[in-house]
């Protein structure tokens, strides 16, 4: 019998409107009006120069400017659309990271470098089609998926997108299914767009960190697997408000904190080197995974699982049916993508 696991969230906002008079309508555009700030910035006792904006008597700045300054990284998560700050690491421009990690994009493929893709869509449940997420996109992101290796490698060319595409959507469709590796939308030149497939140090360091353990589990069959991945990742996890990406996660002895993106991403990242279809599910306050096992997906929430760190694991249910998580905590953002997403990673299975 599963157990439910019930969140309780909170949240609360406020929004004020007003009516102005002209003369105070006029006042209030120059009060919000954005002129550059006359501001010094201090830094370690060295004035610094900072893009800034006085607005409304407050001064504004770029939040990777700030980061550059001070010596923290800035990152974006799609998956979440979110600004994430790791004051672990340092500050890098998208130059330094290509250096950093050692990724370095080959040259955007020409039409005669791009391959028409399969008809993949044939075997998928057409109900997750929409007039954005098409065929189309199905059969281009699907052939990435069954060629990864061979376009990573170099040996396969790159898959060029449909055109017209909702670039948005599609981003967040990419970052649902990969962390190992990673996914990224990205342009040809000619105002169309490409699948870039790529790693990094960071997801190299995390790939030899959990290699042993990977080891120990290759006769389980993937229930087992996904269980003991479940218990591995708290075992190296407690929960904060942090954002370690897995490397750091699996790379140190002890636990590391992390929130519930973290759980995920490790995950995940367990779950992809292990060749198990996973993917993320989020909505602002969440994400946690689904993962197809003996052909059927299930919920896992590692996080919710390891919440109490004092509860005994025989009675955790890591694999969960989609109704045992209760709880607006549990519901997603964006549904439609997740479906497309699990057709994509095994077609049929939404059937």
């Amino acid at each position: 019998m599963s157990r439910k696991k019930e969140w309780l969230l909170l949240a609360v906002g406020a929004a004020v409107g007003m009516m102005l008079s002209p003369p105070l309508a006029s006042a209030a555009e120059n009060w919000l009006k954005a002129t550059p700030s006359t501001q010094i910035f201090i830094v370690d006792g060295q004035n610094t120069e900072l893009e800034a904006y006085a607005i409304g008597g407050y001064n504004y700045v770029k939040l990777r400017d700030i980061g550059k300054a001070v010596g923290f990284n800035v990152s974006y998560d799609a998956q979440f659309n979110a600004a994430v700050i790791d004051s672990t690491r340092p500050y890098y421009d998208d130059q330094q990271a290509k250096e950093q990690t050692g990724y370095q994009p080959t040259a955007l493929p020409t039409e005669a470098e791009t391959h028409t893709a399969t008809d993949y869509a044939q075997a998928a449940n057409s109900a997750v089609f929409t007039s954005m997420l098409t065929k189309e996109v199905y059969n281009a992101v699907r052939e990435i998926v069954v060629n990864e290796d061979a376009i990573l490698s170099g040996a396969s060319p790159k898959v060029k997108l449909p055109s017209g595409i909702d670039t948005t959507q599609v981003s967040n469709l990419l970052a649902k299914i990969s962390i190992q590796p990673v996914y990224e939308l990205q342009t040809d030149g000619n105002g169309g767009y490409i699948c870039d497939i790529h790693t990094s140090d960071a997801n190299e360091r995390a790939r030899k960190s959990v290699a042993p353990f990977l080891q120990s589990i290759e006769g389980m069959s993937d229930r087992e697997k996904v269980t003991q991945m479940a218990y591995y990742v708290a075992d190296h996890l407690t929960y904060a408000i942090k954002y370690p990406y897995p490397d750091i996660i699996f790379g140190q002895d002890g636990q590391v904190e992390g929130c519930c993106m973290a759980y995920a991403y490790s995950f995940k990242t367990l779950c992809d080197l292990a060749e198990i279809p996973c993917l993320f599910v989020s909505n602002p306050t969440h994400q946690w995974n689904k993962v197809y096992v003996d052909g059927t997906w299930w919920d896992v929430d590692v996080t919710g699982d390891d919440a109490g760190d004092d509860m005994a694991r025989e009675y955790w249910t890591v694999l969960n049916e989609p109704q045992d998580l209760q709880g607006s905590i549990y519901v997603d953002s964006i549904p439609e993508i997740t479906a497309f997403a699990q057709e994509v990673l095994v077609p049929g299975s939404t059937k």
